[in-house]
């Protein structure tokens, strides 16, 4: 990849970092760090930077190369009671707050699987990050912001 095509990846990157800034009260950087699954199913760490838009309080909009997640957390008690047909139309991942690389519900487990694992951990909070693709439209994130908020979700 050349300059040109590096420089071009991250304007897309920055007008949608900032396109979400205009909506919500934000505050946004670079950060690098984050881990994603291989195809063997193991964590591998990401060295190059991406926009990280923080809704103080509610959430992490984490604008990817191929995908846009917003990250958030439930308290233990609500992530085991919650009413998981909510939010059953997005994708998400659910993990530990204090052992982040502890996954207790992937796309295909079961929620039974995810409240038990939730059960016998040590965790006061729990991780969900929610994937929309790098495309999607701007009012479905402003959409599903608006319910998280209602649904006792933080940050």
């Amino acid at each position: 990849m050349n300059y040109n095509q590096l420089n071009e990846v991250y304007e897309k990157l920055d007008k949608k970092a900032h396109e979400f800034c205009e909506i919500f009260h934000c505050t946004f950087g670079y950060y690098n760090g984050h881990y994603r699954k291989n195809q063997d199913g193991d964590y591998k760490i990401e060295y190059f930077p991406i926009p990280v838009l923080s809704i103080k309080g509610l959430c992490d909009i984490e604008i990817g190369l191929d995908q846009i997640s917003i990250t958030t957390k439930l308290s233990r008690d609500k992530a085991i009671s919650y009413d998981y047909n909510k939010i059953k139309e997005y994708p998400f991942e659910v993990y530990g707050v204090e052992n982040y690389l502890d996954d207790f519900y992937l796309s295909g487990d079961t929620i039974e699987s995810m409240k038990d694992k939730i059960l016998k951990s040590k965790e006061q909070a729990i991780f969900f990050s929610f994937s929309f693709p790098s495309d999607v439209k701007t009012i479905t994130i402003c959409e599903f912001i608006n319910a998280i908020v209602k649904e006792s979700f933080f940050y």
